[in-house]
């Protein structure tokens, strides 16, 4: 009985504990003035890359400040309605709503303004690191045929610079306490990420780069003066004349900002982007399944001169919006070269016909070609319906022998049988 009461006693003090701590917690809270609470709000944000890419959640973000200050940040009892109430208030002048749908955890980005000053030792400035590498590069580095060449640079690159003379300029050229020590951060999950070394830095630069543009164009924004400090391309290859790392600019400014204002093009360049990550070229469009079935194949269609498809304007063939180079569609007729070059009409078919495949028939009694077109349908699905449409046997028998005439089998035919 005496270890019950202890136990039932431990119990009731460890709950008063818990209860005390946190009223002390609302209590500090309360004490802090709100002015301490944005400053040090703006200090952990800056502390994510994603801050600059898609925005953080607001759990994410309220968790690390009760780590680092060991104060809840609720909303309640700071006398605000919801999460994005306290939010926007404690700060107003650094972050700005991505999505608000969930007002208990709604995500946050920094304004591009802050993301673009240099601030040494927070990785939220990341982008403005990233513009200032592009001008040092352009500005300092050598041409590419007269720099030390690199072993997987872009053919497309244009300057390029050591990355052993990198740090000295960006503490002349970006601030002066630069260390690429100082640039640990938290993930998106809120997991610490420390930096050692410069390539290590400036290859999360180029991963961060690349997920902010993919996001741009997966959400379809416009791009925003942040996107415009991220147009310049860089790359990162090792050099291959000396024990050192080259940085290259790979691609100009003004073509990434054509992409980017085009909307049409976003999925294209989504495609490449990803096909350039995976060192893979983008996969060829593939045809449809009913497209021209005369040769050469329908992959190489687009392959053949302009000069030799005929333009069949607006009016209707065979297969709608394709072009061959034998057959084009015609405004009353069709017509087509037998093969002793004489021209022979065709009757353009019932849509019916078009549907089961039938090509025009040849109004002359003469004996000439006629090219048949059989759709492609699975012989287990249909039968041999599938196959061979049912009377064609007899349809192209009554274009060749008179219908008076009886069919008689050749020899050879009969002494098979037997």
């Amino acid at each position: 009985q005496g270890l019950a009461v202890w136990h039932r006693s431990a119990c009731q003090c460890k709950r008063q504990n818990s209860a005390m701590a946190c009223v002390s917690s609302v209590a500090s809270n309360s004490d802090v003035p709100q002015v301490v609470m944005s400053q040090r709000l703006s200090e952990l944000l800056l502390q994510f890359p994603s801050a600059a890419i898609g925005g953080v959640q607001w759990c994410v973000l309220a968790r690390k400040y009760e780590e680092r200050f060991s104060a809840r940040l609720d909303a309640r009892s700071l006398g605000h309605t919801s999460a994005v109430s306290l939010a926007t208030t404690l700060l107003w002048d650094v972050a700005r709503l991505v999505d608000a749908t969930d007002t208990d955890n709604p995500i946050l980005a920094l304004e591009d303004g802050v993301a673009l000053s240099p601030q040494p030792g927070c990785i939220g400035s990341w982008p403005s690191l990233y513009s200032s590498l592009c001008t040092i590069v352009q500005n300092n580095g050598a041409d590419e045929l007269q720099a030390t060449q690199a072993a997987a640079v872009s053919r497309h690159a244009g300057r390029s610079l050591l990355l052993s003379r990198v740090k000295p300029l960006l503490q002349a050229h970006w601030h002066a306490h630069f260390d690429e020590a100082s640039f640990s951060y938290w993930n998106e999950q809120g997991v610490m990420v420390k930096v050692k070394k410069l390539k290590h830095l400036i290859t999360a630069l180029l991963r961060w780069r690349s997920e902010r543009l993919t996001w741009l164009l997966a959400e379809g924004r416009k791009p925003s003066t942040l996107d415009r400090a991220l147009l310049v391309k860089l790359e990162l290859a090792p050099a291959s004349c000396q024990n050192d790392l080259l940085l290259s600019c790979v691609q100009d400014e003004r073509v990434m900002e054509e992409m980017l204002k085009s909307p049409e093009t976003g999925v294209q360049v989504r495609r490449e982007m990803s096909s350039a990550e995976q060192g893979q070229t983008p996969p060829p469009s593939v045809h449809e399944l009913f497209d021209d079935p005369f040769e050469p194949p329908p992959q190489k269609l687009d392959r053949w001169p302009s000069s030799l498809l005929t333009p069949t304007g607006s009016d209707r063939g065979f297969w709608s919006g394709v072009s061959s180079p034998l057959f084009t569609s015609g405004r009353a007729n069709f017509e087509m070269d037998s093969a002793d070059s004489t021209q022979s009409t065709m009757t353009p078919t019932s849509e019916l016909d078009e549907n089961i495949g039938f090509m025009p028939t040849n109004q002359q009694s003469a004996c000439a070609v006629v090219p048949v077109w059989f759709s492609y349908l699975p012989a287990t699905l249909f039968g041999d319906r599938g196959d061979i449409p049912s009377g064609i046997v007899d349809r192209l028998r009554s274009k060749f022998e008179p219908s008076s005439s009886s069919f008689t089998p050749p020899a050879s035919w009969q002494s098979a049988t037997q």
